[in-house]
């Protein structure tokens, strides 16, 4: 099946064993970048964070070995001081593309 270009379609890849992946939206408070990355860099489980533009500011990758550990990454992420709300999607499957 042909895709964008520079990415190429295939079996899925396997995140790390039985391990589950997510991607948190997070909504801030103007001018509390530097503070929530700070706070959210210090949680466990959390893989990267990026800054970015759009509808929220951050997106972190969590990586947890299951849905309870999840839920505690995504409790501690929105007590952080400035953090307004956060949107959650867990990774299904992972297709690499060329970079991977």
């Amino acid at each position: 099946m042909a895709g964008p270009v520079g990415f190429s379609y295939g079996p899925p890849v396997q995140i790390t064993g039985d391990s589950l992946l997510a991607f948190v939206f997070i909504a801030l408070v103007v001018g509390t970048e530097r503070d929530v990355t700070e706070q959210a860099s210090r949680i466990e489980g959390v893989k990267d964070i990026y800054s970015v533009t759009g509808d929220v500011d951050l997106i972190a990758l969590i990586e947890v070995p299951g849905m309870e550990e999840l839920n505690k990454v995504i409790y501690e992420l929105r007590k952080a001081s400035g953090v307004q709300g956060t949107d959650t999607h867990i990774v299904l499957t992972r297709t690499a593309g060329r970079g991977a």
